[in-house]
């Protein structure tokens, strides 16, 4: 142990336990309704009992599921992972350098928990020391948090509705995160019905399409979660583009930062915008 720090030491005894704490908090911009989030799709009873987030872009192959959704406060399944870059920087932080990730419980209140709806999510990484916090979500725009050290006490935290805990790409064309109705909380950008990691005219377009064939449940279109597709949610897609909204989650191959690509000027031009 000589010439090692102390609190190095104490870091090392986490090398023994790879169960990590995430005590994250985040709001979807869709679902807010001015003091927390609403919970429609659960109490409509169309959560779906099994994590949704097995096809692409996710990739995500875990088998969370539940035999009935455990708590009145969950809002949707979303998807948090730890990511390690070798280098160190966020830019580099792809779904390349993912270490460890798990689907879980979003609460009305912003909090992630575990699949009994009440303790926060908790998974095995496989890297220690500081590294990225992302969270993902079916059709809002993923948002990652800036460097975080790994520590003795197994635990990382942070909260997405404060701007500052949001990593913004050099360039990007807005913050990672939009400010929510009451001026005072950040929320994921909504509008991705497609799941491309933009959010464009396609969007726009599904969620016409989804209006004129009168659908509802579980769908991407559902922009707001509110268990039915009208122009509230084309309204919600329409605003991110027209503030060239952006996350802040990379994919592999991708721009960091991938940029709504329509704006209001382009929509006068461009079919479905």
């Amino acid at each position: 142990t000589t010439g090692i720090a102390t609190a190095d030491l104490a870091n090392e005894w986490k090398l023994a336990d790879p169960n990590y704490t995430f005590n994250v908090t985040a709001f979807l911009r869709g679902p807010w309704n001015g003091t927390s989030m609403n919970t429609i799709l659960n109490s409509g009873g169309v959560l779906p009992l099994t994590q949704p987030y097995n096809t692409t872009p996710f990739n995500y192959t875990g088998t969370e599921s539940v035999a009935s959704i455990p708590n009145a406060n969950i809002v949707d399944w979303v998807l948090v992972e730890h990511r390690f870059p070798a280098s160190g920087l966020p830019a580099d932080a792809t779904s390349a350098t993912i270490t460890g990730r798990q689907a879980g419980f979003l609460l009305s209140n912003g909090t992630v928990v575990n699949l009994d709806g009440v303790t926060p999510i908790s998974f095995n990484i496989t890297k220690q020391g500081t590294g990225f916090i992302v969270v993902r979500h079916r059709n809002h725009l993923g948002v990652m948090s800036n460097g975080i050290p790994s520590n003795a006490a197994g635990t990382f935290t942070n909260d997405y509705s404060l701007l500052a805990n949001s990593y913004k790409a050099t360039g990007a064309s807005s913050d990672p995160v939009v400010l929510l109705s009451g001026g005072v909380k950040y929320g994921l950008w909504s509008g991705d019905a497609n799941k491309s990691g933009t959010v464009n005219g396609t969007d726009v377009s599904a969620v016409k399409l989804a209006i004129s064939s009168s659908s509802s449940g579980y769908l991407l279109t559902d922009v707001n979660l509110s268990n039915s597709i009208n122009a509230t949610d084309a309204s919600l897609v329409k605003i991110t583009l027209s503030s060239s909204g952006s996350g802040s989650s990379r994919r592999r191959g991708r721009p960091t930062g991938a940029l709504a690509t329509c704006d209001a000027r382009a929509g006068a031009r461009r079919p479905g915008c």
